[in-house]
């Protein structure tokens, strides 16, 4: 945190002494585990903007998000989230939509729903940077996906 802090200040004393109104707006994203009051406070007294990354239920979520000992890490992630709730942070949600996460829309809607998240931004499981597979790979996924957000917008 430390280092976030000197940049702060370094960019706050820049500011000032450019002699301007700059508007400048932080975000950070984050899975949420390693959240503390601390980080809480330092993201309002920053305004930052702050992203979890969760993709759903624990059933969901832990096929691809583990600790480095191979545990899912939802149950962490989600006393981030609710450290984010308790001190009132507007906080967003991006969820990865895997080929697991395709036959279980109203179980993802009814997961955020249920635990008061309204911001979620979903994308789509890609071959990009360590990711050397997707799980989307597959000739019919298209009509899968098609079909899960059928389902998820109710139409």
């Amino acid at each position: 945190m430390s280092f976030y802090v000197e940049a702060m200040e370094i960019i706050n004393g820049i500011k000032t002494r450019l002699q301007k109104e700059i508007s400048i707006n932080y975000s950070v994203q984050t899975n949420g585990v390693l959240l503390t009051q601390a980080w809480c406070d330092f993201f309002q007294k920053y305004n930052f903007n702050v992203g979890v990354s969760i993709d759903g239920p624990a059933f969901i979520h832990d096929v691809h998000r583990k600790t480095p000992s191979g545990l899912g890490t939802h149950a962490a992630t989600m006393r981030g989230i609710k450290l984010l709730q308790n001190n009132h942070l507007d906080f967003y949600i991006i969820a990865v939509l895997t080929e697991t996460s395709l036959d279980y829309p109203e179980e993802i809607f009814q997961f955020f729903r249920d635990n008061g998240i309204k911001r979620v931004g979903f994308n789509i499981e890609e071959i990009e940077g360590v990711n050397r597979t997707s799980s989307l790979q597959k000739d019919d996924i298209s009509a899968r996906i098609r079909a899960f957000w059928q389902r998820f917008l109710g139409v």
